[in-house]
């Protein structure tokens, strides 16, 4: 109906026409219709579909493929709560990066989210949130705390990026998750390098440390609290390195 209005609103444009028969035909309308929402159960099944999985998951698979499902499970959980809580726009959520995430050792966490017209707001993530943000971001669960040095490292494999979804610039992040343990003075996050003969070691510490003079002995450099250098070898090499650097007993 609208094609046939239109051709003959051209027709007397045009002249080719003295009247226009379709002027008084109304338009079908179409009734208004409430938006359908889910129901309670429903919306609890979604919000709680990774997690249900989680919950069901087999330490029988294979060690690689294993680790890559457990870390979607944990990305795909972290993003439904991330969205509940915060209430953020889907197109808000897959514009972020890490280094819009402020994580805390007091168990919360904000993010700063860039919305219509170029707008920023900062707003808090809920405590179920930062727990699977925390389980997705913590290199697969496998930081060591080494009391003796008040130490606590871990480490990122290239492989554990593809598989976890994170991309290369957004890595230097993860040293956020590993400093949460408040036992350790030190935090060490070492990131594998494409080349894979070379770590990226970023280092964090609470107050006693200078972490910046670690780093220089390396090669590296930085602030008192925050520093990184790079370290050719092997992965037991590198955190040897900066373990054998570190005060006894801080």
């Amino acid at each position: 109906l609208s094609t046939v209005r239109n051709l003959h609103r051209y027709l007397v444009l045009e002249e080719m026409r003295q009247d226009d028969p379709t002027s008084k035909v109304e338009m079908p309308r179409v009734p208004a219709g409430i938006p359908k929402s889910l129901s309670e159960e429903e919306a609890f099944r979604l919000v709680t579909a990774p997690a249900l999985e989680l919950s069901r998951f087999s330490e029988e698979e294979d060690g690689g493929s294993a680790d890559r499902h457990r870390a979607r499970l944990l990305r795909d959980q972290a993003v439904l709560e991330t969205l509940y809580g915060t209430g953020v726009r889907i197109s808000e959520l897959t514009g972020l990066s890490l280094g819009r995430l402020e994580m805390t050792a007091e168990s919360s966490a904000s993010v700063l989210v860039l919305g219509k017209g170029g707008k920023e707001r900062l707003l808090p993530v809920g405590r179920a949130a930062y727990a699977f943000l925390l389980g997705w971001l913590s290199p697969s669960g496998r930081a060591v705390l080494e009391p003796e040095r008040s130490l606590v490292w871990s480490y990122v494999t290239q492989e554990d990026l593809r598989g976890g979804g994170i991309g290369f610039e957004d890595a230097d992040g993860l040293i956020d998750a590993v400093r949460i343990a408040r036992e350790a003075e030190v935090a060490l996050l070492a990131q594998e390098q494409p080349d894979g003969e070379t770590w990226k070691l970023s280092l964090r510490s609470r107050r006693r440390v200078d972490v910046s003079a670690v780093a220089a002995e390396l090669g590296g450099g930085g602030h008192r609290r925050a520093s990184g250098c790079k370290v050719e070898g092997a992965l037991t090499e590198a955190v040897e390195a900066v373990r054998a650097r570190l005060p006894a007993g801080e």
